[in-house]
């Protein structure tokens, strides 16, 4: 995979999470996986160097909701793919019609 920097970004996705998901545009994007209400995997088509790498994203959401983006916890990132979560301020997960997901390795 060609890139530039120690700090490119190496892989992002915009997908609709709510109903049945699909890529809207992806870079080193394979295919995402559905794990449940808010709960995806995101399929690298190249692997990361290695799993210290760091990702952001972000979520739309219903007027007089707050959303959270968050990584799943208890769960080893892999070089070969990320799992996140997105949902509300509460604790549960919840599906988003946009979800925004970058990865920098």
């Amino acid at each position: 995979m060609a890139y530039h920097g120690e700090n490119a970004c190496r892989c992002w996705i915009n997908f609709n999470g709510s109903g049945t998901i699909g890529i809207r545009d992806s870079y080193n994007v394979s295919s995402i996986s559905d794990n449940g209400t808010g709960n995806y995997s995101i399929n690298f088509s190249s692997n990361m160097d290695n799993t210290n790498y760091c990702v952001t994203g972000t979520c739309t959401y219903l007027i007089g909701t707050v959303p959270r983006f968050r990584i799943l916890s208890g769960y080893n990132w892999s070089t070969s793919y990320v799992q996140v979560i997105t949902g509300y301020t509460d604790t549960s997960g919840a599906d988003h019609q946009v979800v925004g997901v970058t990865v920098y390795n």
